[in-house]
């Protein structure tokens, strides 16, 4: 057996505090049940404001008398408990700037109310549309803000902050940013008044304690995305479900914390509305202790001057920094930044390990990696796919830090490599060119992706970094201890020996092909099986905040899986809702499974609904008494000239469990072969054979043929190569091959072109 198989990599130190990390994380997030049930017990006064039919000398606490401007919010000391709901569809203008703590039992809730648009708070050139100071225990959820102006400035969208610059000013506890919608910020995004880390679409800057910003949508902003920094060291926070699209600076900075959970988040053209600042990344953490960014999307960040990568673990960090699960595509910077200033923020624990693992990066800039603190680095089970790329992993001119970085178990898929000579590397697997590194146990190969390079937004495509059945790197991979104990699928570790790359596969090579994918759903969570507080990425955005739809486990009561969303049929059209993005003039089909009774309020009934942005309905279905029975509803909508579409159900007093939402791609049509299509065998030599075939032809386009023999899947080529050698056959033996053509979201010929052959 080969050593390299039974050996366990083991660093003591470093598996201590990244386990011990990992709990405290987990430990910080304010979302357990019983926070729940405090928050709830304590009952303040709700307030309603209404830009339209109101009047500041109404009393505000009911709905029919409501108040009108920011002005008398602003006027007034709120109590723990306390609700100031905004009138859908309303719109003000200048800073929304409220006065007062809640409690940790009761915290203070500004929200929506009624049916229609977000609320609309126009900042207008103000520092912030929505303004606290040395507040807490604040939950800010469902409105929309804009702070546009002629001259970008020192600007905000939303600005939590505390009053100066002491590090040991008491902490600014419980604030929650929940589905925002924050656009038009023109924030600076130069050194031009030499403060541009304090202009953000979501600006936290100040000393926080469990502070967390979730499923808001930040886009088309000059400034930063969303931003943390702290004058002193801030603790537990939460950065979860954000999509950050189109800024003049970084997607989302954390600093000056300990304790860090970014996960889920999406962040897309990071820069693109700068002019000239000098470093971008997607998303990054510096002078923090402890971290994880996990399931995240960065992608066409951009390099204005120089960075430009998707991840960075930037400088001065303590404890352990880790980087899982996250996809990275097409940064002009590159794949990953690790930067060279090792002395501990403050009173952080000097940095024990930064890990970069079970990541997928395509087309990133060449798959650049950047690693100026190598001792610390551990870099492994990662896809780094660039088919027309040299990769350059480097120390970037960095060095005196001891040994170099580790680099096992990676998969580089690429053109060619120029490897830092004195980094660490074993077990990888290397395509294209070049004078590999040393690397005692290389294996040089097609990795046999399923269908590689058709990653696109919101993680579809992704599917197709998965192996086949017969791929090399099966099995072929270094054991790594505390490796964190899944793939970016999911997948235990480890089936048999370790694979290389972000994949395992779940069974032995001899069991067969990985299932094929098929068309992705582009929803988040669309079972209910991940029970996060704030049910994420749902956003409960209709009707009264107050009555949150639950989950429900009971017999009967799921469609498929162990959860599904149960809604209560009170009425009022209460409904979740969760926003997409989508390609323009593309047909959709969003479905759901339904199983209501009659124990609502029967006149009434629940609506499925396709949305804009504006709330203008595209598509919707009437979902009546199912008698008990799960049945599916289906919707199919063309996006049109829109990027983003919002699915929603309006519990209208039906109460009943919805379960395995969808949204894919209408194409629900498979290439075809055309008359007359053959494929052909040459024989190379007597131990190989060149397959030729007919292209195909499909109403989207052919995007890439798999050759099988009998049932195991050999390769996959694009849809542009008709032809593909198969090398080591046995003499004198029987084989049959057999082609199929498949579209981009995954629809195959059946049957395929097939031939049968005998070798000399």
């Amino acid at each position: 057996m080969n050593d390299k198989l039974i050996r366990l990599i083991v660093f003591p130190l470093m598996v201590a505090l990244l386990t011990a990390s990992l709990s405290t994380i987990r430990e910080a997030s304010p979302s357990s049940a019983q926070s729940r049930e405090q928050q709830q017990s304590v009952t303040g006064t709700v307030y309603y404001v209404d830009s339209f039919d109101g009047n500041d000398a109404n009393p505000g606490t009911n709905s029919d008398a409501p108040w009108k401007s920011l002005g008398k919010v602003n006027a007034t000391t709120f109590s723990s408990g306390d609700r100031i709901l905004f009138k859908a569809g309303g719109a003000w203008t200048g800073t929304l700037k409220p006065a007062g703590s809640g409690s940790a039992a009761a915290p203070i809730t500004i929200d929506s109310y009624g049916v229609g648009s977000k609320p609309l708070i126009m900042g207008n050139g103000t520092r912030a549309a929505i303004e606290l100071t040395m507040q807490e225990y604040w939950t800010i959820q469902n409105l929309e803000v804009t702070n546009d102006s002629a001259q970008a400035a020192l600007r905000s969208g939303i600005y939590i902050h505390g009053t100066g610059s002491d590090p040991a000013a008491p902490p600014m506890r419980g604030i929650r940013i929940l589905n925002m919608d924050v656009h038009h910020v023109k924030g600076i995004h130069n050194y031009l008044d030499g403060d541009v880390w304090r202009s953000a679409a979501i600006q936290a800057s100040g000393v926080f304690e469990n502070l967390e910003i979730d499923g808001n949508h930040v886009h088309d902003v000059t400034g930063g995305g969303i931003f943390h920094f702290s004058p002193g060291t801030s603790r537990d926070l939460v950065f979860r479900n954000n999509v950050v699209n189109k800024t003049g600076r970084d997607g989302i900075i954390v600093a000056q914390a300990k304790n860090v959970l970014v996960e889920s988040n999406t962040v897309l053209d990071a820069g693109i509305n700068g002019q000239g600042f000098r470093w971008i990344a997607g998303m990054f953490p510096t002078c923090v202790e402890d971290a994880i960014f996990q399931y995240n999307e960065v992608a066409r960040t951009v390099k204005e001057i120089t960075d430009g990568q998707g991840l960075d673990a930037d400088v001065r960090n303590g404890g352990t920094i880790i980087f899982q699960y996250n996809y990275s595509r097409d940064n002009q910077g590159g794949f990953l930044l690790v930067t060279e200033e090792l002395t501990p923020y403050r009173d952080s624990a000097p940095l024990q390990a930064n890990i970069i693992r079970y990541n997928i990066s395509q087309n990133d800039a060449g798959g650049e990696m950047k690693i100026r603190a190598p001792e610390k680095t551990y870099v492994y089970n990662n896809d780094i796919y660039c088919p027309d790329c040299i990769l350059r992993i480097g120390s970037d001119g960095f060095t005196g830090y001891g040994e170099g970085a580790k680099l096992w178990n990676n998969i580089f898929a690429v053109a060619g490599g120029a490897y830092q000579p004195d980094f660490m590397y074993d077990s990888n697997l290397y395509t294209g060119i070049g004078v590999l590194p040393d690397d005692p146990n290389p294996v040089k190969a097609d990795p046999l992706f399923i269908s590689p390079g058709y990653g696109s937004d919101f993680k579809t495509g992704v599917d197709g970094y998965r192996l086949q059945a017969a791929s090399p790197a099966i099995n072929a991979g270094k054991p790594i201890a505390d490796n964190g104990s899944r793939d970016y699928w999911g997948n235990p570790l480890y089936v048999g020996y370790p694979d290389i790359g972000a994949f395992e596969y779940p069974e032995a090579a001899a069991h067969g092909p990985a299932p094929d994918p098929g068309p992705v759903n582009m929803l988040l969570n669309p079972g209910f099986e991940a029970p996060v507080a704030g049910n994420w990425p749902w956003s409960y955005g209709y009707g009264d905040p107050a009555s949150p739809f639950a989950y429900t486990t009971g017999q009967n009561h799921t469609a498929g899986g162990a959860r599904s969303l149960m809604l209560t049929g009170k009425g009022g059209y209460r409904g979740v809702r969760q926003d997409i993005r989508v390609l323009p003039n593309t047909d959709y089909v969003f479905s759901l499974y339904a199983n209501t009774n009659n124990s609502g309020i029967s006149s009434k009934i629940a609506v499925f609904k396709v949305l804009d942005m504006q709330e203008a309905t595209i598509g919707q279905a009437i979902i009546g008494h199912t008698g008990g029975d799960w049945q599916r509803f289906s919707l199919v909508v063309n996006s049109g000239s829109r990027t983003s579409l919002r699915l929603a159900v309006l519990d209208g007093g039906i109460s009943g469990y919805f379960d395995d939402f969808s949204v894919v791609p209408a194409d629900a049509v498979a290439p075809t072969w055309p008359n007359g299509s053959v494929l052909s065998a040459t024989y190379g030599s007597s131990a190989s054979v060149l397959l030729t075939w007919t292209p195909a032809t499909d109403n989207t386009g052919v995007t890439q043929y798999r050759v099988y023999e009998a049932n195991r899947m050999l390769s996959t080529v694009v849809g542009s190569v008709y032809n593909y050698t198969v090398n080591g056959l046995e003499l004198g033996s029987d084989y049959a091959f057999t082609v199929k053509a498949g579209d981009k979201v995954g629809n195959w010929s059946e049957p395929g072109l097939t031939i049968g052959i005998r070798t000399p």
